[in-house]
């Protein structure tokens, strides 16, 4: 497993992971500090690296300029013939046309965020069987300050 973000959501997926000791974690975040990566159970690794291990590869990185469509084409297709793209952090770090083909090409997709959002009407990733869209709806499940 590959997760890309190992701040708040990516170091706490890590952890629940390492709990289960279901698989090997890389981590993939140039900025986090790799003792603390290790210190929670996974391994430090350059996105490059990781992309040709990841049965899934799990987003959590922050909208960023240089996060902006970090997964295009070229990285979607480094990846393993069996992986699984789960995107719950920003649209905005997946190109949506190299997701589309290579999702139409049969790769698999759990998307909670997409860009735009919400797709257009005519995205092939609403009936593709091997993508699934879920509402993005996580940001609001604590109550707002006031109400």
């Amino acid at each position: 497993m590959v997760i890309v973000g190992f701040s708040r959501i990516g170091s706490r997926v890590v952890r629940l992971l390492r709990d289960l000791d279901l698989a090997r974690v890389l981590v993939v975040d140039p900025v986090a500090d790799p003792a603390a990566i290790r210190a929670a159970g996974a391994e430090p690794a350059p996105l490059a690296d990781a992309l040709p291990q990841a049965d899934v590869l799990s987003l959590h990185a922050p909208a960023l300029p240089e996060t902006r469509h970090m997964i295009g084409a070229a990285q979607l297709a480094a990846l393993p013939e069996h992986a699984v793209l789960v995107n719950t952090a920003r649209g905005s770090l997946v190109d949506t046309a190299a997701l589309e083909a290579a999702c139409t090409a049969g790769l698999h997709a759990v998307l909670d965020v997409t860009e735009p959002e919400p797709l257009p009407p005519d995205s092939p990733l609403y009936s593709l069987p091997n993508v699934m869209l879920t509402p993005h709806i996580a940001a609001r499940s604590a109550p707002s300050p006031g109400g």
